[in-house]
């Protein structure tokens, strides 16, 4: 192959148009506003002298046409062709379609042809963001910012308008940040002289890292625009169509999330609950009754929502083969693989409903447990310190605090139980005092916080989008940690979350049980995996499950269990107090599949009349049917049907 030439993979509709190529004909590229409504148009089409195919571009529709133009003259004594037929049938369903006649294995290029369709509505504008008086280090970032936006929003209007959200956030979020800047700096300040100079370069870096993804979705969502002839992508395997259909699947996938968790306005529901009636928080541990929860009046399920729900907060969704499945305060980012291999256990779409919580619990618990700087931090330990509480956000600040302390303590506890059988001791005990510092805080804000996120994301992440279904959510889990290098060092940590996570359909408070039962849930669920095909991690993570078995870090069972019982209250008030089963009805809800059927009734290369409404029902559905991408031998043709059956 000539070393300056551009391929995409393309893949046909149906299997009679897998033939080589005719003679002579057109190559017609459209771009559909929705590639879910023109496949389903199209596939009747078949066989009669047209073959479709698909792509993971914003062309993501290609056309066969064999021979000539086979022109008519209408009634108005117009010419028509077969490719105006066809057009005429998408006609309102299309952005843009690129015409490519060919002769043998040639297309003639001064002879190719495209054709526009206006907007379905007039675009948005939006004004550059002010840069000219801030400081030298904002202001690169802002202009930078105005061009890439430029380039971003002069396309996607056009091409995938579905984006005008984002735009919208986008611009707004840059301008607070220039507008905060401006409040206490000028072109000339020196940023050392600025009283928090680190606070100051924390927004440069936001600046930077939103320019950064910004240019990443550039590339992958609006990068291959017409003239197909005069554009490329910068990765070969897709260097003539790009990924921008792979792109806004990703971004229906999100957006879904993000915008039924801001209908269901959590964080409006939390702050309205702050002055309310406490609940036992636990800072008096000896006469902790975690069952009286029950009672409690106040919840995020009970609480009502306000007359106007705030805006969905965005973020920048794109692929990375670098991050993989990650998420920043700006941005969100898939695995690569999952372009081309999403129809496997191995690179499951639905993984990104994990990194999209991680985003959602920040806003909850920085309502809690939000600190900025020695005040905050101060007037948090007041709290923790103030003994019965008086209202529910104080309650909830002890209890999350108290958490954070028996997280620490039940690590410290199994640190010194390990020294003192070296020591041939027999018994330990670590005792706390009942005030905390804030040196204490600080180190359990900064060292701990990080495991509560995960156990309480793992709960929602169970429960919301996997429908507490034991099987489908160990299986997504640990297919996918089998492909991350340091889950293995770190294996107990994992297994403990999934205990968690399996926990929280156990309904008494009783942390025994609860260990026992999810432990032999847990269990069984490996097993199956292990049934269906060696997996070394799944492996060790049972052994972490079995009595007497140590892992690779040299814990055991024991040390699980100690672990598990000093976060198991924290399941049991995510679930009490944080979870909606409101919202989880909202984010499965979908009339195309029968009533009371968690399953589609369409099979991969079938484009239902009308659209699939929830994105995550549907993935979690195509996750019951997946094998391991070894043993799916239409693994890309499926993968991209995946994507395009939900734009």
């Amino acid at each position: 192959m000539d070393a300056t030439a551009r391929v995409s993979a393309v893949y046909p509709l149906a299997n009679e148009a897998d033939a080589p190529l005719p003679s002579s004909g057109y190559l017609v590229f459209l771009f559909p506003r929705s590639a879910q409504t023109v496949l389903s148009k199209l596939t009747r089409h078949v066989g009669e002298g047209i073959a479709v195919f698909a792509s993971h571009g914003l062309a993501s529709v290609i056309l066969v046409v064999t021979g000539g133009p086979d022109s008519e003259t209408d009634a108005d004594g117009a010419e028509r062709t077969r490719i105006d037929d066809l057009l005429d049938l998408v006609d309102g369903d299309l952005c843009a379609a690129e015409i490519w006649p060919f002769e043998g294995e040639t297309v003639l290029e001064t002879q190719t042809t495209v054709r526009h369709w206006s907007p379905a509505s007039a675009p948005a504008t939006f004004e550059d963001v002010e840069a000219s008086d801030l400081p030298y280090e904002v202001r690169t970032e802002v202009e930078q910012f105005n061009l890439n936006f430029q380039y971003f929003w002069a396309r996607a209007y056009k091409y995938c308008d579905e984006y005008e959200d984002l735009a919208a956030w986008l611009q707004e979020t840059v301008s607070d940040i220039a507008r905060t800047v401006a409040a206490y700096a000028r072109a000339d300040t020196d940023p050392a002289s600025l009283d928090n100079p680190q606070q100051h370069y924390g927004l440069v870096s936001l600046l930077v890292e939103i320019n950064a993804c910004l240019t990443m979705l550039n590339s992958q969502a609006v990068g291959v625009t017409p003239p197909l002839t005069q554009s490329s992508f910068p990765v070969g395997e897709y260097s003539l169509l790009g990924i921008g259909s792979a792109a806004r699947a990703a971004w229906r996938i999100y957006r879904h999330m993000s915008d039924i968790f801001a209908n269901a306005q959590h964080l409006d529901r939390l702050h309205a609950m702050r002055h309310g009636a406490p609940f036992d928080s636990g800072v008096v541990p000896y006469r902790f009754n975690p069952a009286s929860w029950e009672s409690s009046p106040l919840s995020i399920e009970t609480q009502p929502p306000g007359a106007d729900p705030s805006p969905p907060r965005r973020h920048i969704v794109y692929f990375s083969s670098r991050w993989g499945f990650h998420q920043t305060i700006q941005s969100v980012s898939l695995s690569w693989q999952c372009i081309n291999g999403n129809a496997a256990t191995d690179w499951n779409l639905l993984t990104l409903s994990h990194e999209f919580l991680h985003s959602h619990l920040r806003e909850l618990l920085d309502e809690l447990l939000l600190v900025q700087d020695d005040a905050e931090l101060a007037a948090l330990v007041e709290a923790y310190n103030s003994g019965e509480p008086t209202t529910w956000s104080i309650a909830a600040k002890q209890f999350l605090l108290q958490r954070l302390r028996w997280i620490d303590h039940g690590l410290q506890l199994i640190a010194a139980r390990d020294t003192a059988e070296q020591n041939g001791q027999s018994h330990v005990e670590i005792v706390r005092s009942a005030p905390m510092t804030a040196e204490e805080a600080h180190h359990l804000l900064r060292d701990r916080l990080r495991f509560l996120e995960e156990v309480i994301v793992h709960v929602m992440d169970y429960i919301y989008f996997y429908d507490a279904d034991d099987e489908l959510f160990v299986s997504s889990l640990w297919h996918s940690w089998a492909l991350v290098p340091n889950v293995q060092p770190k294996i107990d940590e994992y297994v403990l979350r999934t205990l968690l996570a399996l926990a929280s359909t156990w309904r008494s408070h009783d942390e025994t049980q609860a260990f026992d039962d999810a432990s032999a849930r847990l269990d069984s669920c490996l097993a199956s995996i292990l049934d269906a095909g060696d997996h070394g991690l799944v492996g060790l993570a049972r052994s972490v499950l079995d009595e007497g078995e140590t892992n690779v870090s040299g814990s055991g069972r024991t040390d699980l269990r100690t672990r598990f019982g000093m976060a198991f209250p924290l399941v049991r008030w995510t679930k009490q107090f944080l979870i909606s089963s409101e919202l989880h009805a909202k984010l499965a809800h979908d009339e195309l599949r029968v009533a009371g059927e968690r399953a589609y009734p369409i099979d991969p290369w079938e484009f239902p009349d009308s659209r699939i409404e929830s994105p995550t029902g549907f993935l979690l559905d195509r996750f019951r049917r997946m094998t391991r991408a070894y043993e799916n031998d239409r693994l890309e043709s499926d993968s991209l049907w995946q994507l395009l059956v939900l734009i």
